[in-house]
This record gives C-alpha cells, sequence and structure tokens, in this order.
C-alpha cells in the first residue's frame, strides 16, 4: 500500500474510532420542529474611533472611518441549544486599536459544547486584549498562545466535570487593523478574505473531508454530505483521544497570518453552520451585493434559515472603507 492510501486509511479508521470514542465528533442532538429566534440588538455607533463593545450573544455593528464590523449568531433550526460563542470588539495595543473578532463551535453534548467554546472565548480575549505590543509577529504568538491556553483550561476543566469529558471547540480569530489582519484557527470555522465578490483567500479546515478533498477523492460537493464531515483533526480540548494541536496558518507559511486587504475588501469568520448551508459563491454575492456589514450579515442569516439550517450558525462580517 502506497503512502497516500496508508495516510488515507489511518484517517477513515482513526475517525471511525474517533467517532465512537471522543466527544468532538460526536454527532449532536438535533430537533427538527424547532426554531430559536435570536435577539438582535444594534450598538449606537459615533463616527470615530471603535466603540469598545463585546457581545457574545445577538447581534452587534460597530464601525470607524477605516472599517465596518458585524457580528450574530443564532442557533438554527434544528438545534435545541448554541454551543457556538463569539466574541467581537476593540482592543488597543501598544496605542493601536485594533478590532478583536474570536469565533469558537462547541462540541460534546448539550452542556460541554457550550462550555468549551465560553472557556475559549473568554480566555482567548483575556490573553490577546493583554497583550502588549502591535508588532506582528508577536501578536500572532500571543493569539497562538491564547489557544494553547484555551486547550490546556478546556481539558482541565472537563477532567473535574465527568458531565463534560470529551468537550472541545473549533476557533477562528483575527485582529482587524485599517490595513491588515493578522489571524490564525483550528478545526473547521474558517475565515474568508473577498474581494469583488471572490475568494482571495481562506482557511483551511482541519477535518478527514479537507484531506479527501485534496487528494481527489471525493469532490468539495460530497464533502458536505459526507459521513465524516464532522470528523475533525485539531480542536482544542476533545478528550484523550483528540488529534494533536494544529494551528495555521504557520507564521513561517507562504500563506502568511499577516495579510493586508484594501478598500472595498469584505473578511467573513463564520462556524460550520454558514458555509455547510451555503456555497461559497452564494456567500461573496451576499457581500457583493450588501451595503454594510450589518446588511450581509443578517441576509446571510436568513438565507441559512431558509435551508435545512441543520447548525448553529455564527458569523463576523467586516469591511475595509
Amino acid at each position: 500500500m502506497n503512502r497516500r492510501y496508508r495516510i488515507v486509511a489511518g484517517l477513515l479508521l482513526g475517525a471511525a474510532a474517533a467517532g465512537a470514542t471522543a466527544a468532538y465528533a460526536i454527532q449532536r442532538t438535533m430537533k427538527d420542529e424547532n426554531t430559536f429566534p435570536t435577539e438582535h440588538e444594534a450598538v449606537e455607533l459615533n463616527d470615530g474611533d471603535l466603540d469598545e463593545a463585546i457581545e457574545s450573544e445577538g447581534f452587534v455593528a460597530m464601525s470607524n472611518s477605516h472599517f465596518q464590523v458585524a457580528g450574530l449568531t443564532d442557533p438554527g433550526k434544528r438545534r435545541a441549544n448554541n454551543q457556538d460563542a463569539y466574541k467581537l470588539g476593540k482592543v488597543s495595543l501598544a496605542g493601536q486599536d485594533f478590532m478583536l473578532a474570536v469565533v469558537c463551535d462547541g462540541m460534546g453534548g448539550h452542556a460541554g459544547g457550550e462550555v468549551a467554546s465560553q472557556i475559549a472565548t473568554d480566555l482567548i480575549w483575556s490573553v490577546v486584549s493583554k497583550h502588549q505590543t502591535d508588532d506582528p509577529e508577536a501578536l500572532y504568538h500571543a493569539m497562538a498562545d491564547a489557544l494553547e491556553r484555551a486547550d490546556s483550561a478546556i481539558e482541565q476543566r472537563a477532567s473535574k466535570e465527568p458531565d463534560l469529558q470529551g468537550m472541545g471547540t473549533t476557533a477562528v480569530l483575527a485582529a482587524i487593523s485599517r490595513d491588515s489582519y493578522i489571524h490564525c484557527h483550528l478545526g473547521d470555522s474558517r475565515l474568508y478574505h473577498f474581494r469583488d465578490g471572490q475568494i482571495i483567500y481562506q482557511t483551511k479546515d482541519h477535518s478527514v473531508v479537507r484531506f479527501l478533498v485534496e487528494e481527489g477523492i471525493i469532490t468539495s460537493a460530497e464533502a458536505k454530505e459526507h459521513p465524516y464531515r464532522s470528523q475533525l483533526t485539531s480542536s482544542l480540548g476533545g478528550g484523550p483521544n483528540a488529534n494533536r494541536l494544529t494551528i495555521e496558518p504557520k507564521w513561517d507559511d507562504v500563506g502568511t497570518p499577516h495579510r493586508e486587504w484594501k478598500s472595498g475588501d469584505w473578511l467573513l469568520l463564520c462556524s460550520d453552520g454558514l458555509n455547510s448551508e451555503l456555497e461559497d459563491d452564494e456567500i461573496g454575492a451576499v457581500l457583493e451585493q450588501s451595503s454594510s456589514p450589518e446588511e450581509a450579515s443578517q441576509t446571510l442569516r436568513e438565507k441559512v434559515l431558509a435551508t435545512e439550517a441543520r447548525d448553529n450558525i455564527t458569523l463576523v462580517v467586516a469591511r475595509k472603507r
């Protein structure tokens, strides 16, 4: 058996085992008939510096003279609870203002996923917002360090509470400034960078189906319904059977974590409850046709809710003026 097929076989066997034993890979309980509306409360804005608003639920919108940003989370149509979490707000690092956005998608049963995602968002926010330099490389390493600390915190909490054992979460985060952004992620929550309705950059999922698509074994369309579509190869927490922590992109990667953005560009951070229901070109079309991140985020939410909306939906949208 050549190396390619040994890797594929290992991933599939590992995914099957993880599906039986690791909570981050379990299928979440679904309820078909209930819809859970989200309260939306926009933040009043001044035409100046970013407001220091931080939101973990509902809807928030902010802006300054360089860019606009909005975020929301919604349980979707088939989940009894919302295991996603996000935080969005201003942080001042060495006198420079950044907008920090964190999106996490928790896994691990009714309580575990919610706990894991909240631990992660809170700890990531605390670590990064206290960072004392705006140097891009140092800020990136602070973000990566925050993810590693979140992984440890989730495992420690789970070890003390049997009902939470195996809980885990994905994470994607970005520190956005007037001309650039610094980001990293793990799991299958994503960051997209759109220009003129087209993707010019996106993160790569840490999942079994990503590998299968890259190897040409399945298509992107087949990946959306593949039985291993929920099997991750990296997560925060996840119990003793979770895979090794992988944070990407790495600082020395060609796809550097520090990227420029230009006037008219859009950034989107989201849990897979969005991209599992909408195609990338649908998402790009909504952004291109929207007048603001507030409009874009609401439209994307409505489009997902017009589908099966099988998962929780969380997104942060930013547009460069």
